[in-house]
């Protein structure tokens, strides 16, 4: 329980950068980074750890309410930004396909020892 709680807050407490997964770099100029001095809604991106700013570079998690947060004040991005799979999302995602392929091996075991033909796998 403790170490399901610990890795959910390492996960959640990630800040965007070079070394967090999904982060998504942006270039910005000097005005650009000034803004969110003056501007509190870009100011709460940074205390929420949504972004993180490091002139010339401004990385930001690759959310969709971010996203719009940046674009509402015309900073460049790329539009086909998609949201991308998380680290929690993608462990899921390897669990379910192990699961997948254990299901499929018992059901050949299973038809083998019934005589049946196995259907074809599916990928």
């Amino acid at each position: 329980m403790i170490k399901k709680y610990n890795q959910f807050v390492n996960e959640n407490n990630q800040v965007p950068g070079p070394n967090t997964p999904g982060s998504l770099k942006l270039d910005i100029n000097e005005t650009e980074a000034e803004l969110f001095l003056n501007e509190p809604e870009l100011g709460e991106l940074i205390a929420d750890q949504k972004v993180s700013l490091s002139p010339p570079h401004l990385w930001c998690e690759n959310k969709e309410d971010t996203i719009n947060v940046l674009r509402n004040y015309n900073f460049k991005i790329p539009t086909d930004v998609k949201e991308s799979v998380d680290s929690k999302g993608k462990e899921e995602l390897e669990e379910l396909s192990k699961r997948i392929k254990e299901l499929q091996k018992e059901y050949e075991k299973k038809a083998k020892e019934l005589g049946v033909e196995a259907k074809k796998k599916h990928k």
